[in-house]
């Protein structure tokens, strides 16, 4: 996802989690985005990552950030590895 300051917002995208399950089983799971930032957040309930442009701070968010998404089974977390 690249989002280019300033600009009206909030920008959103639907990550793309795949696995290595059979072809046609799928599970719902959970995420958590990271480092934290106040402009930046994940919904567990629409699986998309949302960027609140209200919520950048200039000029200190200016650049190129870093995030990641891990993720695990809402069924079987204590046996899925992230």
């Amino acid at each position: 996802m690249t989002v280019t300051m300033p600009t009206a917002g909030p920008t959103t995208q639907a990550p793309a989690v795949t696995t290595d399950l059979s072809p046609g089983i799928t599970c719902d799971w959970t995420g958590v985005i990271s480092p934290g930032a106040a402009y930046i957040s994940y919904s567990n309930a629409s699986k998309t990552v949302t960027v609140s442009h209200g919520s950048i701070v200039l000029p200190t968010d200016l650049g190129n950030h870093s995030f990641s998404i891990t993720v695990d089974s809402a069924l079987w977390g204590a046996n899925v590895l992230d």
